[in-house]
């Protein structure tokens, strides 16, 4: 497991040797480079680590053909949308 906060912090070697990449909004070009290059991110999914907002988050798995987007809801969320109106 290796632990980033900044992209550029580390060598692209270490990204590309790593098996499951997580990332969080990434805001400077820099670092979002440093992350989507090694880790083949289509243009569309590189734009979004920019945009990514609270509780989303960008996964790639090196075994796995394509990155995937989750968002990850809250307990307070999830109860409020398991409620339904009468």
């Amino acid at each position: 497991m290796y632990i980033a906060q900044f992209p550029t912090q580390t060598s692209s070697e270490k990204i590309k040797n790593t098996g499951v990449r997580i990332a969080y909004k990434i805001a400077w070009t820099s670092d979002l480079n440093m992350f989507a290059d090694p880790t083949n991110l289509s243009s569309g999914l590189a734009r979004c680590l920019g945009q990514l907002g609270a509780g989303q988050t960008i996964i790639n798995i090196v075994r796995s053909k394509n990155p995937v987007l989750v968002n990850i809801v809250s307990d307070v969320v999830r109860e409020s949308l398991r409620q339904v109106p009468d």
